[in-house]
């Protein structure tokens, strides 16, 4: 119970946090962190 609650409160902070920013700056940061060198595979596209 207390981690869903602890998701949700995430989930809400995101969500406030991303209509705090302009829409150029949280495209571009969901950009960079999809296409991190870590996070890309060969191939896929996400």
């Amino acid at each position: 119970m207390l981690q869903r609650i602890l998701i949700l409160t995430l989930w809400l902070i995101l969500c406030l946090g991303s209509n705090v920013l302009t829409a150029d700056e949280y495209h571009t940061g969901l950009v960079n962190e999809i296409h991190a060198p870590s996070f890309e595979t060969e191939g896929r596209t996400w």
